[in-house]
């Protein structure tokens, strides 16, 4: 893989230099973690990747593939090793676990993956549509979201009662040609959000799904937050686009200038760390109007990212965008300022 050129806007640049400033001059500069973006481990072998979840700093996953062969990478605290699974899998698009011996991957084609601490299992899946998030507030009450994006296709609502995946009807959809849905993330197994094509945005409460205008007509792709007061949800193709949720009202933006975000994850109240298109990696701080960024390729496009025991792990690829280069991974990590 070709060495990582890093581009940094001038006002990221200058709040990097303030702070290192302001660090060195309270005497703090010796115990402050390394917080440089590095490549976690050679991807370009691997296909996609678009989802990485893990336990602890030494139990990391990441799931990704190409369209006829899913692989799942996982890191022991020595190496990043391909996980045994069926070679029937297609690509896969998420994980999602509960420790060890509980973990969950969907992909194209319907297919559901668990692990139980010795193996991955293939389970009967009601659809055959790509799914493209899976989350649970517990193991026997997951939920999983899908569809193609096409003309044709349907968007997809899976829920798993500790027994059975069923396919579950959506409430009426306040926009036409509405194809897939993309992520599904809460807080409790009463309080979760949907996020899907063109502004689409759904809300469970513990009886029912309603949708939730939020004031965009782009795509919404991935969710996160740290509590049922604070929720950001992320998306925008050209643009990136960016809605917090601060338990009274949503309040939505674009990123004008910086290009669309696949994937976020949050540790602490009011910052997002942002997987973006373009191979850029952001930290957004509520009240700011732009976050701090750093871009890594031109063609590789960041897709998730998660953090676990203060360290941070994003990966991607150039999904759908190959052409002659064939299919590339991307996989970068960094340590976690605290705050952050």
């Amino acid at each position: 893989m070709h060495s990582p050129q890093l581009r940094i806007g001038w006002a990221s640049a200058a709040i990097a230099v303030s702070l290192s400033a302001a660090v060195a001059g309270c005497g703090e500069s010796a115990s402050s973690p390394d917080t440089d973006w590095r490549e976690a481990f050679d991807a370009q072998d691997d296909g996609w990747l678009l989802s990485t979840w893990g336990t602890e700093r030494n139990s990391r996953y990441a799931v990704g593939g190409t369209l006829e062969r899913g692989v799942i990478l996982h890191f022991d605290g020595h190496g990043w090793r391909h996980e045994d699974i069926s070679r029937n899998t297609p690509l896969l698009n998420w994980v999602h676990g509960f420790g060890e011996d509980n973990l969950i991957a969907v992909g194209n084609n319907g297919a559901i993956l668990r692990f139980d601490g010795t193996e991955w299992r293939t389970e009967d899946s009601p659809t055959g549509e790509n799914l493209w998030g899976v989350w649970g507030a517990k193991p026997s009450a997951l939920w999983a979201v899908g569809g193609s994006g096409r003309p044709g296709a349907s968007p997809t609502l899976l829920f798993f009662d500790g027994s059975e995946w069923t396919e579950q009807a959506l409430p009426r959809l306040k926009r036409d040609d509405i194809y897939s849905l993309f992520k599904v993330w809460g807080t409790s197994k009463d309080n979760v959000f949907v996020a899907g094509q063109k502004g689409t945005f759904l809300h469970y409460d513990g009886k029912g799904w309603s949708q939730v205008e939020l004031g965009a007509t782009d795509d919404l792709i991935a969710i996160w937050g740290t509590g049922p007061d604070d929720v950001v949800v992320v998306g925008g193709r050209g643009t990136g686009l960016l809605s917090h949720y601060d338990g009274k009202r949503w309040a939505t933006q674009s990123l004008f200038g910086l290009p669309g975000i696949n994937g976020v994850w949050m540790r602490t109240p009011g910052v997002a760390h942002l997987a973006m298109a373009g191979g850029t990696l952001a930290k957004w701080t509520l009240g700011e109007d732009q976050p701090e960024h750093e871009s890594f390729s031109d063609s590789l496009d960041f897709h998730g990212v998660f953090g676990v025991d203060g360290q941070v792990t994003a990966v991607g690829g150039n999904f759908e965008a190959f052409g002659a280069t064939g299919l590339q991974g991307i996989a970068y990590e960094r340590n976690l300022a605290p705050g952050e």
